[in-house]
């Protein structure tokens, strides 16, 4: 521009007016180009704003108030050792989390020990015993270590006491009450006298986006097989109407952890004799070695750790689970990753039971599993975390005392806490079975179809709906991935009750609920007679009938309500899928 001011200056010299025509005439092109230019493009400004917040992360820590002040801190310093039932009445110290936000909140609730008390006049951690909420009574030094959540160096020792999920604010699962008791040990030495413990509570929360675990575990059956991973090929549909959708293998990664608490001692396995028969659980490795009354065990073998959590496992995703509050529905089904005790399936006392766990009347033995003692000890005592007194004595594996006989059984430490029961719901268990003439030929496929039939003795009920259940023969014969010399396909077209051929070894071997120390019991009841049911023996066969006053391995069963979410984890042993509703 500055240019064509400069050319309308005016002069007589007729080149230099040829010059200007020229120039003139550049400038308008240039003019008319530039404004051609203009309708080519465009601009826009965004009247509303783009917006990204961080999350939300809030935890309120709340004491407790009682008659108008704050529950007050545990303080040890005058105690003296008690046993575990006045340890459980104490009054303990209640707090709250609450979370403030829209998501999801995974949290640890930690006990930091303080150095507050000079090293010489602490208390021996050992010596400490704790309850938190319903859970079991767990020594100090059981619960997992982990680095301090405490700035500086003012604690010695950090314990993680707990961990759980809470859901968004306002939604229901938004809070939770914890009371902690912590007590000397009733066995704790003179040499601990004059020492004290102080400590405090600490909690280390973060933003977690769970999935729906039905949806989970369909997704990754339904991978392609491009995209196939360990996980994936340990899942597969079975062959009936209700195309289930299974783990199979010898240990697919299904392991779950339902907050149930952990393994408060070592647990070992041992055999008496070397023919490996009458197989007992030990606390140590010196009472495995020692046996019962003195006997050599072999094979003593360290199962659990102290402090190891208690596992389940998924079975499967099983369609049109009925029983619920929403109808038919998926629902997973799990399984405890161990027994709870050597039961008699059914065993009724009818008169009374002797100091000595001995029945002075006559016993009555059914396989009617509505009113079979085993269904009623799992729905009362076990799903309730109680002790009860029952005509079904049998040995109780977790008590560690193989030899005795009990009346009654403890579940107060093993059974169902009250923080996981808000993850299952009942269902439908159907109680078919099959006949003597029909056990020789039954595969998977045939038991699922009979299990789920009308295939009873006599009068007994076709279902029943529970919380607490047991496996099927089926969900047994579904485990099975095969191997190199017997594939799945094979495994599957061959019957039960022949699993124990040698040419099938691979049947048994690759299925992960198969335990070559147990008979394990199913729901199944046999449909020739009213005494038997049937179970799996420890060498693969399948039995459809034992007489149900016999002492075979229980394992607890569960169906997790259809919106039960996973936190995190990936199925595998050492780091299991956590829940939340």
């Amino acid at each position: 521009m500055i240019k064509g001011q400069k050319l309308n200056v005016k002069v007589n010299n007729s080149r230099k007016k040829q010059y200007i025509t020229v120039a003139s005439i550049c400038l308008v092109l240039l003019i008319v180009i530039g404004g051609t230019y203009a309708y080519w493009t465009t601009t826009k400004v965004q009247e509303d704003k783009n917006v990204i917040n961080t999350t939300c992360l809030k935890l309120i820590y709340e004491n407790k108030t009682l008659a108008g002040n704050t529950t007050s801190p545990i303080n040890l310093e005058k105690a003296y050792p008690i046993s575990d039932a006045e340890g459980k009445s104490l009054t303990g110290y209640t707090f709250t989390l609450k979370n403030e936000c829209d998501s999801y909140v995974s949290y640890n609730v930690n006990l930091e020990s303080l150095k507050e008390v000079a090293e010489g006049s602490r208390i021996n951690s050992d010596n400490i015993d704790t309850i938190l909420n319903d859970g079991a009574v767990v020594g100090l030094t059981t619960y997992a270590s982990i680095p301090s959540l405490i700035e500086g160096d003012k604690t010695y020792e950090t314990r993680r006491l707990e961990t759980g999920t809470l859901g968004p604010k306002n939604e229901g699962n938004d809070s939770i009450e914890y009371t902690l008791r912590m007590w000397i040990d009733k066995n704790t030495p003179d040499s601990e006298m004059s020492k004290s413990y102080k400590g405090k509570i600490s909690i280390y929360g973060t933003v977690v986006a769970p999935e729906n675990a039905v949806e989970k575990i369909t997704k990754l059956a339904n991978q392609p097989a491009a995209a196939s991973t360990e996980t994936t090929t340990q899942l597969a549909v079975d062959d009936t109407a209700d195309q289930n959708i299974r783990y199979i293998g010898k240990d697919p990664a299904n392991y779950v952890d339902i907050g149930n608490g952990v393994y408060q001692t070592d647990i070992y396995h041992g055999y008496n004799g070397t023919s490996k028969t009458d197989f007992v659980e030990y606390t140590s490795k010196e009472a495995c070695n020692n046996g019962v009354d003195g006997q050599y065990n072999i094979g003593c073998t360290l199962i659990h750790k102290k402090g190891d959590p208690i596992l389940w496992r998924i079975i499967g995703v099983m369609n049109n689970v009925e029983g619920g509050t929403k109808g038919s529905e998926k629902r997973l089904k799990i399984i405890r990753e161990e027994g709870i005790g050597e039961i008699y399936w059914d065993e009724k006392c009818n008169e009374g039971i002797d100091e000595t766990g001995e029945c002075t009347g006559s016993n009555d033995s059914y396989n009617n599993w509505q009113n079979a003692s085993l269904n009623k000890l799992l729905n009362d005592a076990y799903w309730n975390r109680d002790i009860t007194k029952t005509a079904n004595y049998g040995r109780d594996a977790l008590e560690k005392q193989p030899t005795v006989y009990y009346q009654y059984y403890d579940f107060s430490n093993i059974g169902i806490k009250k923080i996981s029961k808000n993850l299952f719901e009942e269902a439908k268990w159907y109680l078919g079975g099959l006949k003597s003439d029909e056990s020789s030929t039954a595969t998977a496929t045939i038991y699922y179809s009979k299990e789920h039939a009308d295939n009873v003795y006599s009068t007994n009920p076709t279902s029943t709906n529970a919380m607490v259940g047991l496996m099927y023969v089926s969900d047994y014969g579904y485990a099975t991935s095969g191997g190199p010399n017997k594939d799945r396909t094979s495994c599957l077209e061959k019957e039960l009750y022949n699993w124990n051929d040698s040419e099938y070894v691979d049947c048994k071997t690759n299925d992960w609920l198969w335990d070559s120390e147990y008979y394990q019991w199913t729901i199944s009841p046999y449909v020739s007679n009213d005494s038997h049911a049937a179970n799996v023996y420890d060498n693969g066969y399948v039995s459809p009938g034992d007489g149900v006053d016999n002492e075979y391995r229980v394992r607890p069963v569960l169906y997790l309500k259809s919106d039960v979410k996973i936190v995190s984890g990936d199925g595998t042993k050492t780091n299991p899928y956590k829940l939340t509703i």
